[in-house]
């Protein structure tokens, strides 16, 4: 048997410079991360755009309030649109990749969201405060798309979030959260929408929200985390307490990954296991978090952001100088563990010179 030690870059955070002191409540990578290296988080000054992985940020629109949730093409790499939202400044879109921004709306709100067949029905949906709004023209017009939800959640401004279905052409299911009335689902494109609240809920009032793979979904509740594997059509609480964003695995139909940011940092969940990503996280409430390709995960607190590198990734490269007897010599080994292993983490590895 030869021992293997994981690298132990793998799931530590380290706290984001040029980031320092802002108030990051938004934070997304580019579909196409792993070649173009862009990510943009958004914060109470504006949208701050990285093209090297996050080693580097700049600042590429001032707005005058907080951008809660910027969305972006599923072409982002041809088409390079994106879109963001704010609480008090308005709806903001790019079609340059993000250098510059246009307020093409006076909308408020706390989340948006593109279809994930964009390119062909250019359908976009926005949580205004009082309003769910729909474009089907990529936000050259809108229309408030409300029937079915409750009165009084209009009336109080209580509409947080919005998620789309991965399966959107087909199923046309969106999800939206409320501060007074949790979960609303539309299918049929974000016209007309129901309640679709979990069964044991403490508290009706749901912020965020994401969905994966599958018919997978996971909402934002102030009592936790409910992950649905049928749509909404029923749910399980899989994290406990304050939750303030959702973050799917850009590869979750084959590695089952989910990020939860919590009032004590990130947490990790895959295929039922919980666990926490407390290794160099620096403190405090994570109100953000995004995944990227290449297990990058990026991570919006109040006074700045945190990004880990390796953060889930599932194998490593091993180097062994022996293993058995000589001449059974490996030099290298490529070792794909079972379950995701922490940093740091030291498992026997049964080799032999068939395995390279």
């Amino acid at each position: 048997a030869h021992q293997t030690r994981l690298p132990t870059g793998a799931l530590a955070w380290t706290t984001v410079g040029a980031l320092a002191g802002k108030d990051i409540s938004a934070a997304i990578f580019s579909p196409a991360f792993a070649s173009d290296r862009t990510a943009f988080v958004g914060a109470t000054n504006g949208i701050y755009r990285s093209l090297d992985s996050g080693v580097t940020w700049s600042r590429v629109v001032i707005t005058a309030e907080e951008v809660t949730s910027i969305a972006l093409s599923p072409t982002f790499a041809s088409d390079r649109t994106g879109f963001a939202i704010t609480n008090g400044d308005g709806i903001w879109k790019t079609t340059n990749g993000g250098s510059t921004w246009l307020r093409i709306r006076s909308t408020n709100g706390f989340g948006i969201a593109l279809s994930p067949a964009f390119a062909n029905d250019r359908t976009v949906i926005a949580a205004g405060v009082d309003h769910l709004l729909r474009s089907t023209d990529g936000g050259a017009t809108w229309i408030a798309s409300d029937t079915g939800i409750d009165p009084i959640v209009i009336q109080n401004g209580d509409i947080r979030g919005v998620a789309i279905s991965t399966s959107f052409a087909s199923d046309h299911i969106v999800y939206a959260t409320t501060l007074s009335a949790g979960i609303s689902k539309s299918t049929d494109g974000g016209a007309t929408w129901a309640e679709a609240n979990p069964a044991a809920l403490d508290i009706a009032s749901a912020t965020a929200i994401a969905t994966g793979a599958g018919g997978d979904v996971v909402a934002a509740f102030f009592d936790g985390a409910y992950w649905s594997g049928n749509s909404g059509a029923t749910w399980n609480r899989i994290v406990s307490g304050a939750v303030h964003g959702i973050g799917f695995s850009p590869t979750y139909a084959s590695d089952n990954t989910i990020f939860i940011a919590t009032s004590t940092g990130v947490t990790h969940w895959k295929n039922g296991v919980v666990s926490v990503m407390a290794q160099g996280w620096p403190g405090g409430t994570a109100q953000a978090v995004a995944a990227g390709h290449g297990s990058v995960l990026l991570a919006g607190r109040a006074s700045g952001a945190a990004i880990a590198r390796a953060a889930y990734a599932s194998a490593a490269i091993a180097v062994s100088k022996t293993v058995d007897a000589t001449p059974n010599q490996i030099t290298t080994a490529t070792l794909t563990p079972t379950t995701v292993l922490p940093a740091g983490t030291t498992t026997d590895e049964f080799l032999s010179t068939m395995d390279v």
